[in-house]
């Protein structure tokens, strides 16, 4: 037996899981969370190909991001073009497509947690110590001794009819890596020796000496692809004793499923949004491109949406601005939180109060992450 070089890149570069997790924006206290298909009528997609979906629109965006990883045979069986298609609405949602040859291992090291079927790229998944969540278990699919039929009778099903956020961080949060211990001994015969054994047999075959240097086993390619944020979200903001707020955002399109809305959510869309309903709907507006004098960006944007409360723009220098129709302020927040602050500011507004009682300083709280934020005060240009 020659081992399994697949499985040996994988445990290779798996002591760069962060660099694996910074190349797919995975920030820190994100879950990355990454769907698994193989291909035929018994497979997660064909099951359930709506599950991307409702996993994006199920799970809080800063604290779980969703990965989907596709056999081959279905984007060729299929075409790109259907695919995509198919997963549109999982796309908007914040859903990153893999490329399908190398895009799954870079994602499969850097993950938090795998929902997967009978598939080689689940079985992998297991055998790294991943928590795995089975949302296609085909009883006669492969054979009934194999590695991977273990794993079906073995690993922890998802149960697709329920709510699907507790099932994933209970996944995550309750995950014993000796649960399924003998999968990773089943995974490969020889363990980080497959390159070797390889070319010792084939070089063996041709009846050639060998090279002198070592045999070496690569580390897999880091991704090119960036996890997406849904440039519309819906957005729950609560402050706490005026001095920190909490923030959990979800896609907008979460507002089409009757049973996942909520009456105290606002909807914050950014400007590259290109659908026009969300665009209507908007109460909060935010330019993530820098540009100068984003105060008169703030007045003339609110003046053309009449039913939007809040907008934010960034300036040259990296600062934030968010205003009202009679009110500006200024603030510097660390990267990627300046959507997060104006909805903090809408909240504040909402609950009657003035942005010039708003505190000098204070957090914002993502999940795990705490964001803090400094206030400058301007008046508006207006006054």
């Amino acid at each position: 037996m020659a081992g399994d070089v697949t499985f040996d890149r994988l445990l290779a570069s798996d002591v760069l899981r962060e660099t694996y997790r910074r190349a797919l924006g995975v920030r820190n206290g994100q879950r990355l969370v990454v769907v698994s298909s193989t291909w035929g009528p018994q497979s997660l997609l064909s099951v359930d190909p709506d599950l991307p979906r409702r996993l994006a629109l199920e799970l809080p965006v800063d604290e779980f991001r969703v990965a989907v990883a596709l056999h081959p045979n279905i984007w060729h069986g299929h075409s790109a073009w259907q695919v995509r298609g198919w997963l549109s609405a999982a796309r908007r949602s914040g859903v990153l497509l893999l490329p399908e040859l190398e895009g799954w291992k870079g994602a499969l090291i850097a993950s938090e947690a795998v929902i997967g079927d009978h598939g080689s790229v689940t079985y992998y998944a297991a055998a790294l110590g991943r928590p795995v969540l089975l949302a296609a278990t085909p009883d006669n699919a492969v054979a009934a001794d194999s590695p991977i039929a273990l794993m079906l009778a073995t690993a922890p099903r998802l149960d697709r009819g329920q709510p699907l956020l507790k099932q994933v961080a209970d996944a995550v949060d309750k995950h014993d890596p000796m649960a399924l211990a003998e999968l990773r001994a089943l995974a490969s015969s020889a363990p980080g020796q497959a390159t070797a054994l390889l070319r010792s047999a084939i070089y063996g075959q041709l009846d050639l000496t060998q090279p002198t240097w070592e045999a070496e086993t690569t580390a897999v390619p880091v991704s090119t692809e960036v996890l997406p944020l849904p440039e519309a979200c819906l957005v729950e903001c609560h402050w706490h004793h005026d001095t920190w707020a909490e923030v959990v955002r979800y896609p907008a399109e979460r507002l089409r499923e009757r049973d996942l809305r909520s009456r105290t959510a606002h909807l914050a869309v950014g400007t590259d949004e290109p659908r026009q309903r969300w665009l209507q709907l908007a109460d909060v507006v935010i330019d993530h491109r820098p540009g100068p004098h984003p105060d008169e960006w703030i007045r003339q944007t609110l003046a053309a949406m009449p039913g939007c409360v809040v907008a934010a723009a960034q300036d040259p220098r990296g600062r934030w601005f968010a205003g009202t129709d009679d009110q500006l302020l200024a603030f510097e927040s660390p990267p990627g939180a300046g959507a997060l602050c104006a909805s903090a500011v809408f909240s504040w507004v909402g609950a009657g109060r003035s942005l010039s009682e708003l505190p000098a300083e204070f957090e914002l709280v993502t999940g795990a992450a705490r964001h803090t934020v400094f206030v400058i005060r301007r008046p508006h240009p207006a006054q």
